[in-house]
């Protein structure tokens, strides 16, 4: 304040010597005037302090007596060291000035109000001259501060940035009552400026990245993130692999689903090829009307679409004897506490046959005018199906294709000694000694060393045949970040790593038994590496290898997502088989991409048991 006082008096608008001041004051009752505070509660209500005397007449008798006594010596230049001097009017004159002003606050005599306003404002109104005056000095400062290297095309962010710059120096150099004007006039201009051509659209991919594009109508009808077509762009690029493996490519930062989890893989299938090999297709909508439409999943209350029919399958068509299925660490059996196995210890599965099984159960016929939103999850609404896969299953061709001491040597992006699959020796024993009874009643075979016995269940101990068929199963869990590198994991939470001569020492024991994390740190360190493919390459036995994936990719209450197949699928022996799981996982509501930061390796999970082996009659 002391400032405003030393400008106001150098500016001739309080002194004594000048004939128009607009008032006095004495040094110690420096002109500081406070626009924004006001009294407050607590000093009102505060009865500890005694009131002071605020009258009108203390402060003027106070500069009455300090003017008569000593003066208020506010002179500038060469006026500085005189003393003041006051005038008394006369009558006569004080009767003139008097009249005057009372003709001018007459009603009935004023014909131009707001020019009345005006010129009492430009005499009185001191501090909103003083304020007003400094805001229209400042302004230009700022308002040419804001489009200081304005970019053809900025978002809302930016230009929130830029006004707060701008509006800074407003409320640095800028005071009084003006301020508030000046400011919202300054957002006003700015935000013209923004709008007017200059917005970008600033929609969120499914990796929360803001589309750069200018402002398109798009952006304004932006249509369900789970729809196809896209106009956004970020210039974000990441690496990613066909289904197969073999070929890899940029892509752009995905703005739908689709675009992340079916157009990309079709784009890069058509370059390597993959898209002519063997597949197993996955349960998609199929419209019987061209005006089919997005299910309104909220309005489903588990009875399925209006259009769905429910049927009873009278048998099971599909007649194959299934295995046990392993759990972690020990197989289902008939009894809950079945040891453990370890790494070691062979496994001895034996077939049990369900071909007998009639018991009835109810399929539900899918919708074929309402399409699923998203992708299939437990707790989808029955009788809806997705439009688009985000899941592929190709096989590569014969088991061959792999060799375990060349590893995955035409496939780019691996990790040094990482490029390997992981043996997995499974042990089959005969049908033929187990009881019939037990055969019927679907009891499960508890885990035996070679040469052991087969569970209490049976009135009398039988030994195990020696003579045990064993197979041989390749499996590699793959995980790839958005760089492009690509590893195996020799466990949960484990980068796969083969010796300098490519030895792998490990086998799969630890990625079948349990679940696997669905996100691992990248040896990079600069990203998360997801887990996109499990490579199954599957014995020339009589047997099936079936696979049955769900993945839950974020904590609960996230729902786990399942391929949609009613069935684990059955994989046609002899052969390399890549089960190529979703980019980014998506229900009705929610998006799930993968984290910026790993904070724990349960954050995303694959569920296990994932594999099985079932019987070829």
């Amino acid at each position: 304040m002391e400032q405003m006082h030393l400008i106001q008096q150098t500016g001739g608008i309080y002194c004594d010597i000048n004939l128009t001041p607009a008032f006095q004051t004495p040094e110690e009752f420096h002109f500081e005037p406070d626009f924004d505070i006001g009294p407050r509660e607590e000093d009102i209500c505060d009865k500890n302090n005694p009131l002071k005397d605020h009258t009108f007449k203390a402060f003027l008798m106070k500069h009455i007596v300090k003017a008569h006594s000593e003066g208020f010596f506010d002179n500038m230049g060469k006026y500085t060291n005189m003393k003041p001097f006051f005038e008394v009017p006369t009558l006569e004159s004080w009767l003139i000035a008097s009249n005057i002003l009372l003709g001018d606050l007459n009603e009935t005599k004023r014909q131009d109000e707001s020019n009345l306003v005006t010129v009492l404002d430009k005499l009185l109104g001191t501090e909103v001259q003083f304020s007003r005056l400094r805001c229209h000095k400042v302004y230009p400062l700022a308002y040419a501060l804001y489009q200081e290297a304005l970019p053809n095309h900025y978002s809302k962010a930016y230009h929130e940035k830029q006004l707060k710059r701008a509006a800074s120096i407003l409320i640095h150099h800028a005071k009084g009552p003006s301020q508030k004007k000046f400011l919202a006039q300054l957002k006003e201009e700015c935000e013209k400026i923004w709008k007017n051509g200059r917005q970008t659209c600033e929609v969120h991919s499914l990796f929360k990245n803001p589309c750069t594009k200018p402002l398109h109508p798009v952006a304004n009808n932006r249509k369900s993130a789970y729809e196809g077509k896209c106009d956004h762009w970020n210039g974000i690029q990441y690496i990613s692999t066909c289904n197969c493996g073999i070929t890899q490519i940029s892509r752009s930062d995905p703005f739908t689903l689709k675009e992340a989890n079916y157009h990309f893989y079709e784009l890069v299938g058509n370059d390597c090829g993959c898209y002519r090999l063997d597949r197993v297709i996955f349960p998609v909508f199929q419209p019987s009307t061209q005006d089919y439409r997005a299910a309104d999943v909220n309005n489903y209350a588990g009875d399925g679409p209006p259009n769905a029919q429910i049927y009873h399958d009278a048998q099971n068509t599909r007649s194959s004897n299934t295995l046990s299925i392993i759990n972690i660490g020990k197989l289902w059996t008939a009894e809950d506490n079945a040891t453990p196995l370890s790494d070691q210890d062979p496994l001895v599965i034996n077939y049990l046959n369900n071909s007998q099984q009639n018991d009835k159960h109810l399929v539900r016929q899918a919708s074929t005018t309402e399409y699923l939103p998203g992708m299939v999850h437990l707790d989808s609404p029955p009788g809806l199906l997705p439009e688009y896969p985000s899941w592929s299953l190709v096989c590569r061709g014969p088991s061959s294709l792999y060799s375990h001491n060349l590893g995955l040597h035409d496939q780019p992006g691996f990790l040094a000694g990482s490029n390997y699959l992981l043996p997995w020796d499974v042990t089959l024993g005969e049908i033929d000694f187990l009881l019939p009874d037990l055969l019927k009643k679907d009891v499960f075979i508890k885990r035996t060393p070679i040469g052991g016995t087969i569970p209490k269940q049976s009135k009398k101990l039988q030994r195990c045949p020696k003579d045990l068929n064993s197979v041989k199963i390749f499996i590699g869990v793959e995980y790839e970040c958005l760089r492009g590198h690509r590893f195996m994991s020799s466990g949960p939470g484990k980068i796969l790593k083969a010796t300098g001569n490519g030895i792998v020492k490990e086998n799969a024991n630890k990625i079948t038994k349990g679940n696997m994390p669905l996100y691992l740190p990248c040896p990079c360190g600069k990203v998360i590496a997801q887990l996109m493919r499990v490579h199954i390459v599957t014995p020339k036995a009589p047997v099936h290898v079936t696979i049955d994936p769900k993945v839950r990719p974020a904590p609960n209450p996230c729902p786990i997502f399942v391929t949609g197949c009613q069935k684990p699928i059955a994989l046609s022996q002899s052969a390399y088989w890549v089960l190529r799981l979703p980019f980014v996982y998506a229900n009705e509501r929610n998006c799930y991409s993968s984290p910026s930061v790993l904070k724990r390796l349960k954050y995303g999970e694959l569920f296990g048991p994932m594999y099985g082996i079932s019987h070829i009659e």
